[in-house]
């Protein structure tokens, strides 16, 4: 899916995502907040460090998202927003190595913060008091624009 990162001078980039990405049609995927659990339904990530645990939901959060995706017939290159739900905003930004190392279609491949060279896909980051599951820390939501 054709997607363009959209880039000015006029707003300034604070963090490692576009401000926006402009989608060519195609068909529209809405994907509800993806969560942290393995395929057999079991919330991963109950052991550990707190960092420890927000790397691993991450990571199986990050795979459903991208399992889902594929399923309906696109890619994570389709992704032009996500919204991210987590419980440490601290504890999330120190999994930011799984998400650029395993997934840089949708975080780009380092930490970047200049508008002309980002390739992270629109985002918002959110800090909750909880989610739905008391163990469970972080929860993503997706839109992607599959083919024309």
């Amino acid at each position: 899916m054709p997607k363009e990162i959209v880039r000015t001078d006029r707003v300034k980039l604070v963090g490692n995502y576009s401000l926006a990405t402009k989608a060519r049609p195609g068909t529209f995927l809405f994907v509800s907040g993806a969560t942290p659990h393995d395929a057999q339904g079991n919330l991963v990530g109950r052991e550990g460090s707190y960092t420890d645990r927000m790397r691993t939901q991450v990571r199986q959060v990050l795979t459903n998202l991208k399992t889902v995706i594929e399923e309906a017939g696109g890619t994570l290159d389709d992704v032009v927003k996500l919204t991210i739900f987590t419980t440490s905003m601290r504890d999330f930004f120190k999994s930011m190595d799984v998400q650029a190392q395993e997934f840089p279609e949708l975080f780009g491949s380092d930490f970047v913060a200049d508008p002309w060279t980002v390739t992270a896909t629109a985002s918002t980051l959110i800090e909750v008091s909880r989610l739905a599951n008391t163990a469970q820390l972080v929860e993503i939501e997706a839109i992607a624009v599959i083919g024309e």
